[in-house]
């Protein structure tokens, strides 16, 4: 019976395997295909086992960026819009010949559009109008990526916490329980199926931690791609 149940967990163990080792080769083909690669590249797989710290970045997000652009464009709009409430006024000089005396005089004059008091109210408010809504956007964009940027640290702190517990306490106790499993499974204190159980606490226990550190990462990569630079240092 006991061989039984360990033939059948290690027939489990070989699927799920096979299948982690698929899941991996298509992911790297995906990867690959955005720069039109294979995917037989090389994966630093140390920097995965980094958890960094937090750096400030000077950085804005892509997405602020153009609406700041934009608001200052539209700023821009309403101080031309302003100056043309100020009409163009010809300014004229010239000589002038007066036959009747044989004399000359310098002659100015000033030439004043008719639209002298279109103070062009509707162009400054249609320009102000948009100039706020630019300048709503760009506030509603800066508070939504303060919220995405909260919730991603919050993200990284949440993993690296567990990861941080689960080398501390839960895997050293783990693998602890491992060993003592196999010593006494040798003295035939133990059943295998006892062995196979701490096996499977310690590798769960593993298993976590790997998805702390994807969590971690994943919210790394997002950090960044927010941020439109590197926003967080990796310590090795």
């Amino acid at each position: 019976m006991a061989g039984s149940r360990a033939q059948a967990r290690l027939a489990e163990a070989e699927i799920e395997a096979e299948s982690a080792r698929r899941a991996a080769i298509s992911a790297r083909n995906r990867l690959a295909s955005y720069w039109g690669g294979e995917g037989d590249f090389t994966v630093e797989y140390a920097s995965f086992e980094s958890l960094g710290s937090l750096m400030s970045s000077d950085g804005h997000a892509p997405d602020l960026r153009l609406a700041e652009a934009q608001e200052s464009r539209a700023d821009a709009q309403l101080r031309l819009e302003r100056a043309r409430r100020v009409p163009d006024i010809d300014l004229q000089a010239g000589m002038r010949e007066f036959n009747e005396t044989d004399e000359s005089a310098l002659v100015v004059g000033v030439a004043v559009p008719l639209q002298l008091w279109d103070r062009n109210a509707d162009g400054v408010a249609r320009a102000r109008a948009e100039r706020d809504r630019a300048r709503h956007q760009r506030d509603a964009f800066g508070r939504a990526i303060a919220r995405q940027r909260a919730a991603l640290i919050s993200q990284m702190d949440t993993a690296r916490i567990e990861v941080e517990g689960l080398d501390a306490r839960v895997i050293p106790s783990s693998e602890e329980a491992l060993r003592f499993a196999r010593d006494g499974y040798a003295r035939g204190a133990f059943s295998y199926i006892d062995v196979l159980e701490a096996q499977r606490a310690l590798s769960e226990a593993r298993l976590r931690r790997i998805a702390a550190l994807r969590s971690y990462h994943r919210a790394l990569a997002s950090l960044e791609r927010l941020a439109g630079d590197h926003a967080v240092e990796i310590s090795q």
